[in-house]
């Protein structure tokens, strides 16, 4: 057999010794033609039909349409993307079948559920951040200061364990006050504030409350020190028993009286106002806690 191509110039021919024409021969033919059939025949008898197709679109011949608009949405063989495997056992999330699209945990949509419930654990971008000052780094005030005669934190000692600790006294008549001062992280948001007060109290009796209130200031550079405060926020707690650690419940939102600024030094106020409560004896303070919210991660 010979190799040749035809006389149009658009195909090949095998061609049968002794045989001069395509017939009872193969052709195969390319685009241009636009024929894609040959005959397969030996000497003379009729032949077989066989289908090539070099390039010519026929809308029988898949492999040759074109393959993004088969595979793209409702195509006739789209991907289902929901049930890609992927066989791989992370680590750091846990692949799920709770999405109806997902029945094996190698799914694609098995996967990224995982990560979507992972990514739910991340913390907010504006977390709150509770601050504690303890009793020992507070001072009573100049008037009606809280304290000890020189308006200092005293110490104690338990009497079984001998548990050591610090409290600033607070007067069951006498409205006094105490004073501490801090300067916020700079990823303060300069928003509003809360707190809860940690305390004491070897006097009191059932059903009695103790009520404590705070309010501050914040100052910038060359703001004046004797500014107005903000707006006094009290919280109530009831005694519990003697000698216990009391915790009261978180206050309502205190706002930082001036214009608090990134960097501001934040001077704050606390009183037991004994014309609200009725706690026998006097109220150790053991700890303040504030909590404050952030909007940035990094104080740089």
């Amino acid at each position: 057999a010979n190799v040749c191509r035809a006389n149009t110039g658009r195909g090949i021919y095998i061609v049968d010794a002794g045989v001069g024409s395509p017939t009872n021969n193969v052709l195969m033919d390319n685009k241009a033609s636009g024929n894609t059939t040959a005959d397969i025949a030996q000497n003379g008898d009729t032949g077989t039909t066989l289908h090539f197709n070099v390039g010519e679109t026929n809308t029988d011949d898949h492999h040759n349409e074109d393959h993004a608009t088969r595979h793209q949405r409702a195509g006739a063989d789209e991907v289902d993307g929901d049930k890609l495997d992927i066989d791989w056992n992370p680590s750091n999330y846990t692949p799920t079948t709770s999405p109806a699209e997902a029945d094996d945990v190698d799914n694609l949509t098995a996967h990224l559920a995982g990560i979507d419930a992972k990514l739910a654990d991340i913390p907010a971008v504006n977390p709150k951040i509770e601050m504690p000052i303890s009793a020992a780094s507070l001072k009573g005030t100049t008037t009606n200061g809280a304290g000890d005669t020189n308006k200092l934190p005293e110490s104690t000692e338990t009497s079984t364990n001998k548990v050591n600790y610090d409290y600033l006294a607070f007067d069951t008549t006498t409205e006094e006050n105490a004073y501490f001062q801090f300067s916020f992280p700079k990823g303060w948001d300069e928003g509003t504030i809360t707190f809860r007060v940690k305390w004491t109290n070897t006097a009191g009796l059932t059903t009695e409350t103790v009520v404590f209130g705070l309010k501050a200031i914040a100052l910038s550079n060359d703001d004046a020190l004797d500014t107005a405060w903000g707006t006094e926020v009290t919280v109530n707690d009831t005694w519990i028993a003697q000698n216990d650690a009391h915790i009261s419940p978180e206050s309502a939102a205190v706002t930082i009286g001036g214009t608090p600024a990134a960097g501001d030094i934040v001077f704050f106020n606390i009183a037991r106002k004994t014309g609200s409560d009725d706690l026998t004896g006097d109220a150790r303070l053991l700890e303040v806690i504030l909590t404050f919210t952030r909007d940035t991660y990094t104080d740089a």
